[in-house]
């Protein structure tokens, strides 16, 4: 037992670093739009050449907190896990600005078995944001 005692624990701890697959998903990501309808739609027409002046990024840490910017501009910072196949964003600060806990909520993006993870809360837009590594 005391031999196995040592083995135990470091296996405990890589599990918890690893937090169940989620350092994996652990970096920085660049978002794009993806149309959905059959033509552009005045919102896609609209956030393309902001996204194109100032890109979007969501970078996930390790230490399961995330970050979203729009160019140099923070809009969100807070905690970030996976659940199944959604990957769970809560904000605790909001440009800048802190979040009551008791207002935060959560937002769901879809994790994409190539990688990829998808914010379609504007799919009734006729688009969504889907982000890539990179």
């Amino acid at each position: 037992m005391a031999k196995i005692l040592p083995f135990l624990v470091v296996l405990l701890s890589y599990i918890v670093s690893v937090g169940c697959g989620s350092s994996a998903l652990a970096g920085n990501y660049s978002a794009s739009l993806e149309l959905l309808a059959e033509e552009p739609t005045a919102a896609y027409n609209i956030m393309v050449p902001k996204i194109a002046a100032e890109p979007e990024t969501l970078e996930l840490k390790g230490d399961g907190t995330f970050i979203t910017k729009r160019g140099a501009q923070t809009i969100w910072e807070g905690k970030w896990r996976p659940d199944g196949e959604k990957l769970v964003l809560r904000a605790t600060s909001t440009m800048g600005n802190a979040v009551q806990a008791s207002l935060q909520s959560d937002v769901n993006f879809i994790l994409k078995k190539d990688g990829t993870i998808v914010d379609d809360r504007t799919k009734r837009d006729g688009y969504q944001r889907v982000f890539k590594r990179g």
